[in-house]
């Protein structure tokens, strides 16, 4: 299993039949209702974490602390065990709002899963 990370404007570029889609964002874009993604809502940074970014309140550096020390209270294993649970089989393309490439916590989450980030590029 391969984890690669994207974002919610590029899934119609996704052969979706090939991937297991992730959400790991609270929500996703209404017009995707009618694609199956999976959310796993332990990793959805938290609102204030987001919030503190978006205002420009902390730095990236500040955000990857405090999203790293989110995921700490987490097991890491049960967490890549879920996941390969839900690919069946299938590479996962993690998902969010974010198109940057640099400031996403989708690329955090991938590194700590110990995937490194990868990219989808269509």
């Amino acid at each position: 299993m391969n984890i690669y990370t994207s974002y919610y404007a590029k899934v119609p570029k996704i052969n979706i039949e090939n991937y297991c889609l992730i959400r790991v964002s609270k929500s996703k874009p209404a017009w995707l209702d009618g694609i199956l993604i999976t959310g796993l809502p332990v990793l959805y940074p938290h609102w204030d974490l987001i919030n503190d970014w978006k205002n420009g309140l902390i730095t990236w550096d500040e955000y990857t602390e405090r999203y790293l020390y989110q995921l700490s209270f987490i097991n890491r294993e049960e967490i890549i065990d879920r996941l390969h649970e839900l690919s069946n089989g299938k590479d996962i393309i993690l998902l969010c709002y974010e198109s940057n490439d640099k400031h996403c916590h989708r690329h955090i989450l991938a590194d700590w899963l110990g995937y490194g980030v990868k990219e989808l590029i269509l």
